[in-house]
């Protein structure tokens, strides 16, 4: 190893910038970008904009199962291989094409490709390579790399919904996004490095004492691979997936009827929108703090933090409905959403270990998301069924107490093993 590593590690740190552009790019191409790639590609070819995002939705569900695939190749090759490769599916068919195809059928393979891709890029794929290079302080750094989410709703969406109001906007739009994703994965080929060891550099810029590698924070690379069955029998695998899969159900469907839930307590739709835009800086907040509270005082706290949080955010809604509680509801909610994303991958880590982190988290991931994706059922069921956005989001406090006490079981001071190591 090099003995200059304090102004080597350079590279180390540029893993943070590279990371929060991934989680920029997920938010801008398959999330919240979709509220204008969606209805621009309607207008643009005489479609029905509902039709298409009942096909999105069906591309969100397909890149669950794609993710597997993802995070195997990752395991075999290694993350930089993946996110490359995904850059350029992301940017040259997931928006490129969409310049070019006219029909569903053709918007639907953009879809898929953009919903895959930015599971191969962002996602678990991006905090992998956060977890090798920063096994101990994880905590912090994925609070600072998935602030990429508010900033791109804060900086990204508004740039491009002016992009999209000028004449050929939508090609424009799109053009810009593809282009800029492609570009991006040109210069990861130079950039990436998979660990720190391949540069000759210390995970956090300094080995590993004996103690951490007794407790396996460097784990046995006979300890690397899960299989399936290990898995599925295991029960903190298990508690992981049913908590955080209840509470992303709930942060998602929070996020994507914030407007429709303001309008119906009495704002203009313009005041809804601007007020979800100022959101972000709550978003900012809460994926910092979290990350903080994570690497000072545990993973276990951090997460039992945002359970308790994000809960009381819906609960209020029982106390009243004055709009007090409604955007306390509203600002709270956007707070926790900012941690979410980081917490997920820091609490694998802790329960499974660092070279296990991808062996695991090719199955939990899948398993969080696949829950997640029932959102927007639950959405338009409560709405029918409750009586509007109001209710359901207080039933949405609910089902977040139950992934709370779910979560208060999970263990995080030991390491799990695979059944036989």
């Amino acid at each position: 190893m090099s003995g200059n590593n304090e102004k080597s590690f350079i590279r180390g740190y540029s893993m943070l910038l590279h990371s929060l552009l991934m989680w920029m790019f997920f938010i801008a191409t398959a999330s919240t970008g979709l509220n204008i790639l969606i209805p621009g590609f309607a207008a643009k070819n005489a479609l029905d904009a509902t039709g298409l995002l009942s096909v999105n939705t069906i591309a969100a569900l397909i890149a669950v199962f794609v993710s597997i695939g993802i995070n195997r190749v990752a395991m075999a090759y290694g993350v930089k291989l993946v996110t490359i490769i995904s850059l350029f599916v992301g940017g040259i068919i997931g928006m490129l094409g969409l310049g070019v195809v006219s029909s569903v059928a053709g918007f639907t393979v953009c879809a898929i490709a953009a919903q895959c891709a930015c599971n191969g890029y962002s996602n678990s794929v991006t905090n992998n390579l956060i977890t090798n290079w920063f096994p101990r302080t994880r905590g912090r750094m994925l609070g600072i790399t998935t602030c990429g989410v508010p900033l791109a709703v804060l900086l990204v969406i508004p740039q491009l919904s002016k992009l999209m109001a000028q004449p050929g906007g939508f090609d424009k739009v799109v053009f810009a996004m593809g282009a800029t994703l492609t570009v991006v994965g040109v210069i990861s080929i130079f950039w990436m490095k998979n660990k720190p060891e391949d540069c000759g550099l210390y995970p956090d810029n300094k080995p590993f004492t004996e103690e951490e590698k007794k407790s396996r924070l460097l784990a046995r690379a006979s300890a690397v691979e899960w299989s399936w069955g290990s898995i599925l029998k295991n029960r903190t695998a298990w508690l992981i997936i049913v908590a955080f899969g209840l509470f992303y159900i709930a942060c998602t469907g929070f996020s994507a009827q914030m407007v429709p839930y303001l309008i119906e307590f009495g704002y203009t739709q313009p005041e809804a929108v601007g007020i979800m835009g100022r959101t972000a800086f709550f978003g900012l907040a809460g994926s910092i703090l979290s990350g903080v509270i994570d690497s000072r005082f545990g993973t276990k706290i951090s997460c039992v933090i945002y359970a308790v949080l994000t809960t009381v955010g819906f609960l209020v809604l029982f106390i009243s409905h004055d709009r007090a509680f409604i955007l306390a509801c509203v600002f709270i909610q956007a707070t926790t959403m900012g941690a979410v994303a980081n917490l997920i991958p820091s609490i694998i880590m802790q329960c499974f270990g660092r070279d296990s982190f991808i062996s695991v988290n090719r199955i939990i991931f899948p398993g969080i998301f696949l829950l997640r994706s029932f959102c927007y059922a639950m959405v338009a069921w409560g709405v029918k069924n409750l009586g509007g956005y109001i209710n359901t989001y207080a039933a949405f406090g609910i089902m977040c107490l139950a992934a709370t006490a779910v979560l208060l079981l999970i263990n995080t001071k030991k390491v799990q093993e695979p059944e036989g190591a």
